[in-house]
């Protein structure tokens, strides 16, 4: 974040105005250098996100469990992007370094998970009843003791993922934190305090990814949005599992 970009009061709608502060913002307000730097390592960056999930679906071999993943993927990647644009209309700054910190933040956050080997990511996850036990029904612990159980275990064909990805982390982790070097360097230090925070955000984006495509937390916190799970069905306040031959 850096370089002004105020908004241009001479005249035009206030939709052009926007309009027209929203390209300095995402332009750097002219400058090749930021929009170099800023936007190779975004591409880098997403790349391998996208890399990563490519590999998680075809490591898990789910395509509905992908699909949610890759959309809820998407919606922060969205998010984060509006984030940085109204952020930036309202301080008249410029720049797009948050929304590559917080894929930074996703990514690591991610990473960590994926270390464990299973690509659901839920294995690392924490269980959403286990700081409720005293406030739950036996009832409703039971169930959700075979929803978590039959959705963290891994699948048979689990693997672990490929050593290529290891070259991304590395790749991924020189490239951002070499570029918040270079404006804490260059720039004020706001800017480096953003970028940490982005880098938060990325990670606390990543945990909330991983709680709302979770099925049993879902069918557990939240009845009415249940995610259904093959194999598994409910009937009268029931779980049922069936067995595959």
């Amino acid at each position: 974040m850096m370089d002004e970009c105020p908004p241009n009061y001479d005249g035009g709608s206030v939709a052009t105005r926007y309009v027209e502060q929203s390209a300095c913002i995402l332009t750097y307000d002219g400058s090749r250098v930021d929009c170099a730097l800023n936007y190779t390592v975004l591409a880098i960056d997403l790349l391998i996100c996208a890399f990563f999930l490519n590999t998680q679906a075809h490591i898990r071999n789910d395509d509905v469990e992908s699909n949610r993943r890759t959309i809820a993927a998407l919606i922060s990647l969205g998010l984060v992007l509006l984030f940085q644009i109204g952020l930036c209309l309202a301080l008249f700054c410029s720049g797009i370094s948050i929304v590559w910190c917080a894929c930074f933040g996703w990514f690591l956050k991610k990473s960590s998970l994926k270390s464990t080997g299973f690509a659901n990511d839920t294995t690392a996850a924490e269980d959403p009843l286990s700081n409720h036990s005293s406030t739950v029904t036996p009832q409703q612990q039971e169930q959700h003791d075979v929803l978590y159980e039959e959705y963290t275990s891994p699948p048979n064909n689990m693997e672990r993922a490929p050593n290529q990805l290891l070259c991304g982390d590395i790749c991924m982790g020189l490239l951002n934190v070499g570029l918040i070097c270079y404006y804490a360097l260059t720039a004020e230090s706001i800017t480096t305090i953003a970028h940490l925070c982005a880098v938060l955000l990325g990670m606390l984006l990543a945990l909330l990814e991983d709680y709302v495509t979770c099925p049993c937390c879902v069918s557990c916190c939240c009845p009415f949005l249940e995610i259904p799970i093959a194999g598994i069905t409910r009937e009268n306040g029931t779980v049922n599992i069936s067995s595959s031959d």
